[in-house]
C-alpha cells in the first residue's frame, strides 16, 4: 500500500512537470545534483561526495557542444548535522567561436528533519558565484567580408564588438524535498530557480540579461522484485522562449546488496520531448557510480544529424564514512 502511495504522488508531480522547459543540460540530471539544483547540496547518504560530468553533443554537423562540469560538496559539514557546502564548476563550448560559458559557484544548503526518524527531509540551497562568457571572433567570418559571393579575408568587419569576455556574479537557490522509505526505495521532489542577479550576456555596449531558469525535478526509488527496482524521473525546465521536458526510467539489478560490497547494474530509457530519445546504461560498485548515455536525435535536426546526437558520462564517488583516529596504548610500564 506504502509502495502505491509513493507511486501516486509521484505521478502527480510528473503531471504537474509537464510545463514546457529547456536550457543548457545533462541528459544525466539525476548524476549532476549541483548543477541541477543548489539544494541538492549535501543531500547524499554518506560525508563527502565528487561528481565528474562530460557531454559531447552535434558532433555530426561541425564543431561539437562541448559541456564539462565537476563538484563537490559534504554534508553535516563541520559536524553541523543540517549543514551542507560545495563548489560546482560549469564549462560549455560550443561552435567554431568556441563561444563557452563559465561558471564556477560555491553552494550552502539547510536541512529541516521533519520527523524523529529523519526519513523526511527538506532541504533549500543558495549557490553562488563567478559567470564568464567568452568567445574567439578571429575564428568567425561575418556578411561584410564576401565581395561578389567570394571571402576575402584581408577585409576587416565593421561590425561592432567592444569585447570578446564578460564576467559577473551570479547566484542560484533551491529546495529540495526527500522521503526515505527503504535502504534502496524513496523519492525526491526539487524546485530551483537559477540566474536570479540575470547577468548581462552581451559583447558589445547592449545589456542583454540571462533569463532566469525555472528547474523542477522529480525522481523515484521502487522495489519490484528483491533484486530489482524501477527509477522513473522528470526533468522540467524553462528559461526565456526556450523549455524542455525529459522524463523516463532506469531499472536497477542489484548483484550484492551488501553495503560496502554493493554492486549493480542499470539500463533504462529517457525522451525528451520534441528533441531526443535517451538510452542510459550505468554501474554502482561500491562507493563508485558510473554512468553512460547517449542521445538519439529526434527532431527536426535529425535531416542533418542522422539521428546522431551526442555522447555523455559521469562518475560519482561517495566517502560513505570517516574512520576515527585510532589512538594507541602502551601495554607496559615506562621502566620495564
Amino acid at each position: 500500500m506504502m509502495r502505491i502511495k509513493h507511486i501516486v504522488v509521484f505521478c502527480f508531480v510528473a503531471v504537474t512537470g509537464l510545463l514546457q522547459a529547456q536550457d543548457a543540460h545533462y541528459s544525466q540530471f539525476y548524476r549532476d545534483p549541483l548543477y541541477t539544483n543548489p539544494a541538492n547540496t549535501g543531500a547524499f547518504e554518506g560525508r563527502y561526495r565528487f561528481e565528474g560530468h562530460h557531454r559531447n553533443q552535434w558532433q555530426a554537423i561541425g564543431r561539437p557542444f562541448e559541456t564539462f562540469g565537476i563538484s563537490a560538496d559534504a554534508a553535516n559539514f563541520l559536524k553541523l548535522p543540517a549543514l551542507g557546502v560545495g563548489i560546482n564548476v560549469f564549462n560549455d563550448v560550443a561552435g567554431d567561436g568556441n563561444l563557452s560559458n563559465l561558471q564556477i559557484q560555491g553552494a550552502l544548503s539547510y536541512t529541516l528533519r521533519l520527523n524523529p526518524d529523519s526519513t523526511s527531509l527538506l532541504t533549500f540551497g543558495l549557490q553562488g558565484g563567478w559567470y564568464r562568457k567568452q568567445i574567439d571572433f578571429d575564428a568567425l567570418f561575418f556578411d561584410d567580408q564576401y565581395v561578389n559571393g567570394r571571402f576575402q579575408p584581408g577585409i576587416t568587419s565593421a561590425e561592432q564588438i567592444t569585447q570578446s569576455a564578460t564576467n559577473s556574479f551570479n547566484t542560484h537557490a533551491g529546495a529540495l524535498y526527500r522521503k526515505r522509505t527503504g535502504t534502496f526505495t524513496g523519492y525526491s521532489i526539487g524546485f530551483a530557480l537559477h540566474n536570479l542577479t540575470t547577468p548581462n550576456q552581451s559583447f558589445t555596449t547592449d545589456d542583454i540579461p540571462l533569463d532566469m531558469r525555472f528547474t523542477l525535478h522529480a525522481n523515484l526509488e521502487t522495489e519490484l522484485t528483491p533484486t530489482l527496482n524501477a527509477l522513473p524521473g522528470i526533468l522540467a525546465m524553462r528559461q526565456g522562449p526556450h523549455s524542455e521536458l525529459l522524463l523516463g526510467s532506469h531499472f536497477r539489478y542489484f548483484l550484492d546488496k551488501r553495503p560496502y560490497s554493493l554492486l549493480a547494474v542499470q539500463l533504462g530509457g529517457w525522451y525528451r520531448l520534441q528533441d531526443a530519445a535517451v538510452i542510459f546504461a550505468g554501474v554502482d560498485w561500491g562507493n563508485w557510480q558510473f554512468g553512460a548515455s547517449y542521445d538519439i536525435n529526434t527532431s527536426a535536426l535529425r535531416q542533418a544529424t542522422g539521428n546522431r546526437g551526442g555522447f555523455e558520462f559521469s562518475v560519482i564517488y561517495i566517502v560513505k564514512h570517516i574512520l576515527p583516529k585510532r589512538l594507541r596504548f602502551k601495554n607496559c610500564r615506562d621502566f620495564l
